[in-house]
């Protein structure tokens, strides 16, 4: 749901080569930009978890990440709404103090994804027993993200039509016509990054992670020209 609608940021600028001094019945181009944008309750959750292995067997070790992971994977689909997905899995040499090799590390994430919130807040606190918390993201919805740009769209070409007109009236021009447009739009997305501990974890309360999401901002600007008659 959009909460807030902010005031447009109108702007315009007299291309290169106008003559200001010509009469006002000579043709004149005018750039000009309208924007609209809004902030956006987000209703999606994104969840990284990780696991990390260290020592000299690496057959042991990869056999350990893999198996954790797999559980968490399986332990997610018993969710309602929660897509989950295996994501990186890396191994590296650790090295001492000499510079030699010293063993191994194995690491690798799942990546959980939900417009169930508060589903997705507990399944985490559930995972992070025995998983790593790495990062939370909240974000809109692809049909979130819609819905909103088709609300904005309008507004903001009808601030370049307005705007516009004001200009072409205010220079002493009957009227003007579209020479070129350009549409952008964009978002912000918060992300939260988790503090990652190294090695076997100590065993955590299975608290929800907290799921208090947050906005983003959406916004939609008409940039172009405009042909003054």
């Amino acid at each position: 749901m959009i909460k807030k609608t902010f005031t447009h940021l109108l702007g315009f600028a007299f291309v290169a080569g106008l003559n200001l001094y010509a009469p006002l019945s000579a043709a004149a181009t005018l750039t000009l930009e309208a924007s609209a944008k809004a902030q956006v309750n987000n209703d999606e959750m994104v969840v990284m978890l990780a696991i990390e292995r260290d020592g000299n067997d690496l057959a042991a070790l990869n056999q350990a990440v893999l198996q954790a992971l797999n559980s968490g994977l399986e332990e997610a689909k018993k969710v309602a709404q929660v897509k989950a997905r295996l994501g990186n899995v890396s191994t590296n040499p650790n090295w001492n103090a000499q510079g030699r090799p010293s063993g191994w590390k194995v690491r690798g994430e799942i990546v959980l994804t939900s417009g169930n919130l508060a589903g997705l807040g507990k399944l985490a606190g559930d995972l992070s027993q025995r998983l790593q918390l790495g990062s939370i993201q909240f974000r809109l919805s692809d049909e979130a993200r819609n819905m909103a740009e088709k609300k904005l769209l309008l507004e903001a070409a009808n601030a370049f039509r307005a705007r516009s007109k004001e200009a072409a009236t205010a220079l002493g021009f009957n009227g003007y016509t579209i020479k070129d447009l350009n549409l952008n739009n964009g978002y912000n997305v918060t992300v939260r990054p988790m503090a990652m501990a190294r090695g076997k974890m100590e065993t955590m309360s299975s608290a929800p992670v907290p799921t208090e999401s947050g906005d983003s901002e959406v916004q939609v600007t008409f940039n172009g020209s405009i042909d003054l008659k």
